[in-house]
């Protein structure tokens, strides 16, 4: 009877340590595929887990910069990526560029950064500072506005925080987004890109009725990095 227990004893405690290992092992290999590189986040410095080249989390977006010949800069046509959610692909305002322009026909969704993302992938030859920068405009539809609406979205690149992008040009007419707002006021919208790599470059709605055309990226002198913004923009 007692060797039998032993026996048994024996047997399960080698089981047991089987299974362990087993489970060590695939823990290990699970973890390598899902390594993360950090890297300095592009606005504030801050060190923020982003995909390793090996494992990306996401897709590859099918809207891609272009590089303009002879320059250093990089253009896409907003209307590039699919519109997604209640982004409209429109054509009624003359002057805009490509097949149209994308306008947010949703609602005002300035506590929801991530709404309704739109992708676009930039590769970039060169690490430094890129000035960013939306062509868009905005029309009086219906009821008078104030001069500080229907005129911002939200960006982001590899997955940083959101961050409410905004400008005034005249009612009417086209213009460009091209600064950050923050609570201590408005700042170049410029994203330090640390590597010669591919990123991942993403608009989210935010005011309603906003329409957007194309956006372009310029490699600029090294500038001030902006203080932290406020959660989901200042208004």
């Amino acid at each position: 009877m007692y060797p039998v227990a032993t026996l048994s004893l024996s047997l399960l405690f080698s089981i047991s340590i089987f299974v362990l290992s087993a489970f060590a092992a695939t823990v290990g290999v699970l973890d390598r595929s899902l390594t993360l590189d950090s890297r300095p986040f592009p606005l504030w410095g801050i060190r923020v887990a982003s995909a390793s080249q090996t494992q990306p989390l996401t897709a590859r977006p099918k809207a891609q910069f272009e590089p303009e010949p002879g320059t250093q800069a990089w253009r896409c046509e907003v209307e590039a990526a699919p519109a997604v959610s209640q982004w409209r692909l429109e054509r009624e305002h003359a002057g805009f560029s490509g097949d149209g322009y994308l306008a947010w026909r949703g609602p005002h969704v300035k506590h929801q950064p991530g709404t309704a993302i739109l992708s676009y992938g930039l590769r970039v030859t060169e690490p430094g500072e890129y000035q960013m920068s939306i062509r868009t405009r905005r029309d009086i539809e219906g009821a008078q506005r104030a001069n500080d609406l229907v005129n911002d979205v939200f960006v982001r690149m590899d997955r940083g925080p959101w961050v409410k992008v905004s400008h005034k040009t005249p009612w009417g007419q086209w213009g460009e987004m091209k600064h950050f707002s923050f609570e201590t006021g408005l700042k170049d919208a410029v994203f330090s890109l640390t590597a010669a790599s591919e990123y991942c470059f993403e608009i989210a709605a935010r005011s309603d009725n906003v329409k957007i055309d194309s956006i372009r990226f310029v490699r600029v002198a090294q500038t001030t990095a902006p203080a932290t913004p406020a959660p989901g923009g200042k208004k």
